[in-house]
């Protein structure tokens, strides 16, 4: 996943206080000392997934209205929230496409019952303004994919046009 770059390690948190979440990103450097941070992400919301590309963070929470993330790790020492978009669902697993594309692997929830497996890519081309360019949702209730979870269940290679993932309907 990447969350070491350079001599510095990135680490997302979601943190619980009172019943009141905070998200977070560290970045420690060499002797594991915190060097910057980045507190008070998406108050409410918990962090469904991380990804790490070279001085970026890509980042998913969950509660209500789900937002995904795009943060700046240039500066290790002031981490910053580069843009976000609202979307419906969450995504569990990102996975870099090529230098301005992620695809996440996630949920929608159709009504409060029925939770469908959805796959997005999300176009970060303009990082302040992060966009959906394509969605993939299985109408089968409760689909979903073991991919979510383990990342070795996830199968893409750009230079073979090819993307696998399985899933259970």
């Amino acid at each position: 996943l990447n969350r070491q770059y350079g001599q510095f390690f990135r680490v997302a948190t979601t943190s619980n206080q009172g019943g009141s979440t905070s998200n977070n990103i560290f970045v420690l450097n060499y002797y594991l000392n915190a060097y910057g941070s980045l507190t008070g992400i998406a108050p409410g919301e918990t962090i469904f997934s991380a990804r790490y590309v070279r001085t970026r963070c890509y980042l998913v929470t969950f509660q209500q209205i789900d937002p995904f993330f795009v943060i700046s790790l240039k500066n290790h020492r002031k981490p910053a929230i580069l843009g976000q978009l609202k979307v419906t669902g969450f995504s569990r697993y990102l996975h870099p496409y090529d230098e301005t594309s992620i695809i996440g692997l996630g949920r929608k929830p159709k009504l409060m019952e029925e939770i469908r497996f959805k796959d997005k890519l999300f176009d970060v081309s303009d990082v302040k303004n992060p966009k959906i360019t394509a969605n993939f949702e299985v109408q089968e209730k409760y689909a979903n994919s073991i991919a979510e979870f383990e990342h070795k269940a996830f199968l893409f290679s750009v230079d073979k046009n090819l993307l696998v993932i399985p899933a259970n309907m």
